[in-house]
């Protein structure tokens, strides 16, 4: 979701910050709609998980999916500011979150449990869904921690490309500038 809307209004908002718009202005816009994005899918993925399955804390269920939901926010906004064609970032983002989901998965790589997975945009949202899905044990609450980490690297990388797309063109006006003469 938010590669498309990077990905569309990127001519626009080049537009706006040639008219004077503060760039900071459409950064915090982007991130204000991923957040509420992320917060409702979140929320319509917990009431349909909840639907067909009882999870032992769905409230912590929803906050894992919902820094997943970041992360992958974050990742859109890069992927956004930096590829040029659709299919290519399409085939990005699928190739992204299915290495993502299979290097961790047990199941499908008998190699699940060694070091460097954690690192994946995955991982922490995952842990502590499944954890909050299955056991009212301690949930390794630090996870929750990665898939915002996570959206601030991305969003960082994607801040400094939509700011050098958009660079500030407005002059400053005539009778603000200094003359160098002495008065």
């Amino acid at each position: 979701m938010m590669f498309i809307t990077t990905f569309k209004s990127l001519a626009f908002d080049r537009r706006l910050a040639l008219a004077g718009y503060p760039r900071t202005f459409l950064l915090l816009s982007k991130v204000i709609a991923m957040t509420v994005a992320s917060a409702l899918i979140a929320c319509y993925a917990t009431a349909v998980i909840c639907w067909y399955w009882d999870p032992v804390r769905p409230g912590l269920l929803a906050l894992g999916l919902f820094t997943a939901a970041v992360a992958y926010g974050g990742i859109g906004v890069l992927l956004g500011a930096f590829l040029r064609n659709k299919l290519a970032a399409l085939f990005v983002i699928i190739m992204t979150s299915l290495l993502d989901t299979m290097l961790q998965n047990p199941t499908s790589n008998a190699a699940a449990g060694k070091d460097g997975l954690q690192l994946l945009p995955g991982y922490g949202p995952t842990q502590v869904s499944v954890g909050a899905g299955f056991t009212s044990a301690d949930t390794p609450y630090g996870h929750l921690l990665l898939g915002p980490l996570w959206f601030l690297l991305m969003w960082a990388l994607g801040t400094a490309a939509f700011f050098a797309c958009t660079r500030n063109h407005l002059r400053v006006p005539r009778s603000t500038q200094p003359t160098g003469r002495l008065t």
